[in-house]
Parts: structure tokens; sequence; C-alpha cells
């Protein structure tokens, strides 16, 4: 049987439909009785489908360079 510790390390590929069949359908029979992985299984699908449906914008590379620029430094800052 599958315990929760499981599915939160198979999540990504469960979500992506790449586990073998027999695992997927011991996963979805655990998430139809497990109060605590389907409310967290329904909420990362969803934000995963959100995600997947931003649309992407091409930023001009002087906006680009001034992010990093800003990265780098706050990253010196915190070592």
């Amino acid at each position: 049987m599958v315990e929760c510790k499981e599915i939160l390390e198979l999540l990504s590929e469960l979500i992506d439909g790449e586990l073998e069949h027999g695992l997927e359908a011991e996963i979805l029979e655990h998430l139809g009785h497990c109060e605590c992985c389907s409310p967290f299984i329904h909420t990362f699908k969803r934000t995963v489908t959100l995600c997947r449906s931003i649309e992407t914008i091409d930023v001009p590379e002087e906006v680009h360079e001034e992010f990093w620029q800003v990265i780098r430094v706050e990253i010196r800052k915190n070592r």
C-alpha cells in the first residue's frame, strides 16, 4: 500500500501521467480516502493547470540584465 510520503515523492510523475499503471491505480485509490493527501493533490493540480495557462511574454534584454544584476547583489549580501 502506498503511503502519503511516497505520493509526495511521486507527485510530478503522477501529474504528468508518467507512472506505471499499477502504481498510479494504487495512488488514486489512496487519494480516494486520504483526508490529508486529497486536498493537497487537488491544490497542486490546480496550480499546475494555472501555471500552464499563463501567457509568456518577451522581456527586453535590458530588463533581463538589470534583474540578474539585482539578484547577484542580493546573493552577495546574504553570504
